[in-house]
């Protein structure tokens, strides 16, 4: 069946190229074409089938391109050389005298020409690097060998998505799946490492010893561990970044010992160079070893591991995907307690990098193309303007002989200059963003690092030039080709492409109107969003409240009795600095990105499995924490110094993991939402157990106001907050009341911590106040540059508006004067242009809100109790381009009405 199908799919094509060479033909000169025409198209058809014989779809497109040149070259050729036969000179066109007379042309308005630069820099910029960015960062694959098979396996649990696991339930997985090629699992680390002239907070991972091997890492220096090193725990691997800065690249790095928390470890690799994980934060220097002998392996009921896994080359996405389901209803059958309805999914490494940042960059993205497609539709009616004035020098040149295409060409070449420059003036400007990118972002954005112009960029640059060539310069080159008669020798003719009343124009003015209303009503959205976000109440202080964290290493802390002692040794040196008022502790902070979930059981309710359990969130706290903290209590009381328990040796803490000191009666306070969720008829008395059921019951004695611990946008959780010392931690974060600027303490605060133990520094150092700053930083940064492009595409607009006016007011100075001279007052003139301008304001809200209706729906996950049909928003962004647009047209009103009746008459 193919080979009957050739013969007749060559014809097909012999005969596309046929018609395609006969409407070629009608760009050469009439004589030329009666003369030669038919002679040509049979040699054109005897090559053809020639070509098309040897080849298949290459061969027609080669013909296609070919012939396209071809003719275009030479019936411009022959056009020029007729137009010199008729003046009787010899043909003197050529490309090169064409771009001589083009960058003259330029020259002789540099004003005019700088505009146009501008604004095209100004779009090709910003655009190139927007493109460059989301490019770099959304789809760039990782710096890591293969990373298109490396995937990250999450545990789904009543409908939402945990990126973490349970230690043996991934063994289980990467036991029995075939797609697999290596597995790992990462526990996420910050140690502190202990050198001469104190001690420095890093972050990293424990790891198991395939880690290495799945996500293939290279080594600059030694290797990963080996399961017998991973349960020694004595090993440590370094970043390449953190060998350089810190130990100079030293090749006697390997085998050393370096000192991290407290206990001495022995380097056995350094990483090779850009080796790095970059989930769930960028940044790793420390990688130390993970086995299952780590108490928070022992449980299928404890999900804190990262599971990374690399797929076989033959093996797909979909295929591990459904291994996954097979497995988890395996897992759920044989340990219903912790996995009833359970189950994992899998998604690319490279997705989870980018995580959430993904649909903020694609709304830039979005938002910088409507720009440059205002720009461009500027950048027209700037041409056709300029078209206007010159239709006169044009006609001229149409009636000594220059042919249509030998117009269109020249207009086309002064905008492929215009274009091309401004490309270059536009990567200038994108190389300038992407190096201020990094300063100007939010932390937390991940790739800023790898965002650079490549090569890719540079060609994605010219397809931009050659496109706005395209956009902007195809219709006056067109008009220009129409330029020709007699009628156009009349300096008076003003309609047509480049005069006012132009549809054309016109409708290039809406178009601007509609594209700055689209963005506006994004910015104003964007603008309400961040308005509901700050009008939500945080349920703490933000102001007069420092906060840092510490964090004890174990051989120096070996239980809670050490850990208490060293939390009032701090209170004491701390609140007695000028200032201070009340230091308190706590194993979380709100808006700190650190946060604990646990399974909730009370006492008296019917027994259900574990998986079955309600969830709340967990943190010890010690007592005054809820003062400090500025969080209300609503019934019963807080926490006093004398419910601390007794604590002993016994009470040992691990390095990462809870310590407890077991005593009676365990006391808790909960919040709002808790009570009102599980104990409506009230909580105070009532019992409670977090965690594995097995444990201590606690006792309910007082009810706290909400808190919204992750962002403000999210509800509050149910929480339940024990007392530090029943539960802590070796990290803890310090919450310390100030009397006045808490910022003024901060190194006061430095300095008390590092004298108290100097192998205890303090970090993440910050107010309140710059907490909430940074969890407001992306959806801030996203507002300001909305909002910055909203106004340019504002000012862009009304310069549409101000131009195609004044030019309509130097075009009816007659016609003003005649209406001055019958009785028309000045204020009938201003109404008339006014009139205009709201015309125009009207039909660009008519487009525009469609269009922004549309666009608008790409960004909902970022509007935050806004619709993004907000009638409120839509109304004052329209109200705005009225505004605007009358503002633009005031000046050429007021202009036309100062005209004086008489003198315009007399021109």
């Amino acid at each position: 069946m193919p080979s009957e199908k050739k013969p007749h799919r060559r014809a097909a094509a012999l005969r596309l190229l046929l018609g395609y060479y006969r409407w070629l033909l009608r760009l050469y000169p009439a004589g030329f074409r009666r003369r030669y025409g038919a002679e040509m198209q049979a040699q054109f058809r005897h090559q053809a089938r020639t070509r098309l014989q040897a080849g298949g779809a290459a061969a027609f497109l080669a013909v296609f391109l070919r012939i396209t040149l071809d003719s275009l070259l030479e019936a411009m050729r022959r056009r020029a050389g007729q137009t010199a036969r008729l003046k009787g000179e010899a043909p003197s066109w050529s490309w090169l005298g064409d771009v001589r007379y083009s960058l003259r042309s330029l020259r002789r308005n540099p004003l005019w020409t700088l505009a146009i630069l501008l604004l095209l820099a100004l779009g090709i910029g910003a655009n190139t690097a927007i493109f460059s960015t989301a490019s770099s960062v959304l789809l760039a694959p990782l710096p890591l060998p293969d990373s298109q098979r490396l995937l990250l396996v999450e545990n789904l649990f009543k409908g939402e998505i945990g990126p973490q696991v349970a230690f043996h339930d991934f063994r289980d997985i990467k036991a029995a799946s075939p797609s697999l090629a290596h597995g790992a699992m990462a526990l996420w680390y910050a140690g502190t490492l202990q050198r001469e002239g104190g001690a420095e907070r890093l972050n990293g991972f424990r790891v198991t010893p395939d880690f290495f091997s799945t996500i293939g890492a290279g080594f600059a220096l030694g290797s990963g561990f080996s399961e017998k090193e991973a349960l020694d725990d004595q090993s440590v691997v370094i970043s390449h970044r953190l060998w350089r800065s810190r130990f100079g690249a030293s090749q006697d790095i390997l085998g050393s010992s370096l000192v991290i928390d407290g206990q001495s470890r022995t380097v056995k690799g350094v990483l090779a160079r850009g080796v790095d994980l970059p989930y769930p934060r960028p940044g790793n220097d420390l990688w130390l070893p993970l086995s299952d002998r780590h108490n928070l392996a022992q449980s299928r009921a404890i999900f804190t591991f990262f599971a990374f896994v690399r797929l076989r080359p033959q093996a797909t996405l979909q295929g591990f995907e459904k291994e996954l389901e097979a497995i988890a209803m395996r897992l759920q059958d044989a340990y219903p307690e912790t996995n009833a309805g359970r189950s994992y999914a899998a998604r690319p490494l490279l997705d989870a990098v980018v995580g959430d940042i993904r649909s903020p960059l694609w709304m830039l993205f979005v938002s910088v193309t409507a720009l440059l497609l205002l720009v461009c539709a500027n950048v027209a009616n700037l041409l056709l303007a300029r078209f206007g004035a010159r239709r006169h020098e044009l006609s001229v040149r149409a009636a000594l002989g220059a042919g249509r295409i030998r117009l269109m060409a020249q207009l086309l070449w002064e905008s492929l200059l215009l274009s091309l420059a401004g490309a270059l003036a536009g990567l200038l400007l994108a190389r300038g963003v992407l190096v201020l990118l990094p300063q100007l972002a939010p932390p937390g954005v991940p790739r800023l690092e790898e965002v650079s112009l490549s090569p890719t960029m540079l060609l994605y640059a010219l397809g931009l030039a050659l496109l706005t060539t395209l956009a902007f310069g195809l219709v006056p080159a067109w008009k220009a080709g129409r330029a020709r008669g007699r009628a156009a020798l009349s300096p008076r003719v003003s309609r047509g492409a480049g005069g006012s009343s132009s549809p054309l124009r016109s409708g290039l003015v809406v178009v601007e109107l509609a594209l700055a209303l689209s963005l506006t009503v994004g910015a104003g959205l964007l603008i309400s969003s961040f308005a509901q976000v700050l009008a939500q109440p945080p349920g703490f202080r933000l102001d007069s409240t420092l906060t840092w964290r510490v964090s004890l290493p174990p051989g120096r802390y070996p239980d809670m009795a050490s850990v208490l002692t060293y939390q009032q040794r701090l209170s004491q040196e701390v609140e007695a600095l000028p200032g201070a008022r009340r230091l308190a502790f706590s194993t979380s902070l709100p808006l700190s990105g650190h946060d604990t979930g646990s399974a909730l059981s009370i006492q008296g309710a019917p027994a259900v499995p574990l998986a079955e359990l309600p969830s709340v969130r967990w943190q010890a706290v010690s007592p005054g924490a809820f003062r400090a903290s500025g969080i209300p209590l609503l019934e019963g009381r807080t926490f006093q110094p004398s419910d601390l328990p007794s604590v002993g040796p016994q009470a040992s803490a691990a390095e990462d993991a809870t310590g407890s000191a077991r005593s009676s009666p365990h006391l808790v306070v909960v919040n709002q939402a808790l009570a009102r969720r599980h104990f409506p008829q009230g909580a105070l008395g009532r019992r409670i157990e977090l965690g594995v059921p097995g444990g201590d019951w606690h006792e309910i004695i007082g009810v706290v106001g909400n808190v919204r611990h992750r962002t403000l946008e999210q509800a509050p959780e149910p929480r339940a907050y024990d007392l530090f010392g029943q539960h802590g931690s070796l990290s803890f974060f310090a919450i310390l009341h100030t009397e006045g600027d808490p910022a003024a303490l901060i190194e006061p605060v430095r300095a008390q911590v590092a004298a108290l133990d100097p192998q205890v520094p303090a970090y993440e150092l910050l107010t309140m106040r710059e907490r909430l700053g940074s969890s407001l930083a992306v959806r801030r940064f996203l507002l300001t540059l909305l909002a910055a492009l909203a106004v340019l595409a504002l000012l862009l607009s009304a310069l549409g508006v101000y131009g195609l006016l004044a030019f309509a007011v130097q075009e009816r100075r007659g016609e003003i004067g005649i209406r001055l001279a019958l009785g028309a007052r000045p204020g009938d003139v201003r109404r008339l242009m006014l009139g205009r301008g709201a015309y125009l304001a009207i039909l660009g809200i008519a487009i525009g809100l469609p269009a922004a209706w549309a666009v608008t729906r790409l960004f909902s996950a970022q509007l935050f109790a806004v619709s993004p049909a907000d009638p409120y928003t839509l109304a004052m962004s329209s109200l705005l381009l009225v505004l605007v647009a009358l503002t633009a047209t005031y000046l050429p009103a007021r202009r036309a009405s100062l005209l004086h009746p008489q003198e315009t008459l007399r021109e």
